[in-house]
Formats: structure tokens, sequence, C-alpha cells
């Protein structure tokens, strides 16, 4: 995971990190921006999830363009206030991926903020599922859904599995899932 050092408003420095997403067939479908605080994190301190999205998304956005081609996307957590706020619009639809973060409140106003922004050709993730019950709602409008796998049972893995392939029915919406499939490593 590629590391690079950054200045954002509220941050003396922050560092961004790079995380590729590999599609089914072994390519690199786009990279996941993520905000660290130090250059040796693996994980982010972050006591203002806003203002840590808002630096990704800006200077973070910005990096990521000259390394990245025009067909790749960018994945980016957007917290649940940013995205009710529209703050996603400030980036362009085709570059861009909004990921539902794990924490998420899924409340009725975020599902009618994702649709819209939908509507708008933006792609929707969501980040890290696990399985709960309470996203499947959202699954419904979702793009794509990153399975967490490090850690997980067999069994409980297969399950995912099963309840995914069910929300996408048919034959030939199920080889579209397989090609959009992304898988991204740690």
């Amino acid at each position: 995971m590629a590391q690079t050092q950054h200045q954002c408003n509220g941050f003396e420095n922050f560092y961004l990190a790079r995380q590729p997403i590999f599609s089914g067939t072994g390519e690199v479908f786009g990279y996941e921006l993520l905000f660290r605080d130090n250059a040796d994190a693996v994980s982010a301190l972050i006591n203002d999830a806003d203002l840590a999205t808002v630096c990704v998304a800006t200077c973070g956005f910005i990096c990521s363009q000259k390394d990245i081609e025009s067909s790749q996307r960018v994945f980016i957590n957007f917290t649940d206030n940013l995205i009710l706020e529209g703050a996603p619009r400030a980036l362009p639809a085709s570059s861009v991926v909004l990921e539902l973060m794990e924490d998420s409140l899924l409340s009725e106003e975020l599902y009618t903020a994702l649709l819209q922004l939908k509507e708008e050709g933006y792609l929707i993730a969501i980040d890290d599922y696990r399985g709960d019950e309470m996203f499947a709602r959202f699954i419904n409008i979702a793009d794509i859904v990153k399975v967490d796998v490090l850690g997980m049972e067999q069994d409980r893995l297969v399950e995912i599995s099963r309840f995914l392939s069910r929300k996408v029915g048919r034959r030939r919406k199920w080889q579209n899932f397989r090609n959009r499939l992304c898988v991204s490593f740690i």
C-alpha cells in the first residue's frame, strides 16, 4: 500500500494510503484512498471523520489522478453527514466510488441521498460488509459490496455469498455481478 504525505486545513500533516482494488479478472479496477495520520500507520486515528474525508476527497483525489488510468476509479469513504450535505458532488461521478462505511446509521435520509447520487451517475459501495441484515436495503442500491474476508469463518463467508447471490438474482445479473467483483488486499 503506497503512502504519500500531504497537508490539509485542520491537519498539519496527513498521509494518504492508496490500496488497489482488483476486478474479478485480476485487473486493477481502482484504488481506495485512505487517511493516515503517520507514515507507518496501517489504520487511522481520526478525531474528526468529516475533516479526514474532506482531506482525502480533495488533496487525495487530486494527487491520485496523476497516477491512475482514466478507466480506474477512486474509492472514498464518505461519512453519513457529508453524503447528506451533498459533498460527493464536488467530485466527478465518472471517477469516484462512494463508500458507505460500516458504522453508518443507515437512515431513511441517507438512503434517499444515496439514491439521488446513484441517479446522478455515482457508483455506491458498501465497505467491509460482514453480513449484517441492517444493510439489506442498502445492498439493493449498491453497485459494489466489499466483503472483509480476513478472519471470517468459512461458513459465514458461504452464507454471505449465498445472500449476495440471491440479491443479484438471475444468471445474466450474476454474470454482471461476477464481472464487477472487486477484491482488495491489505
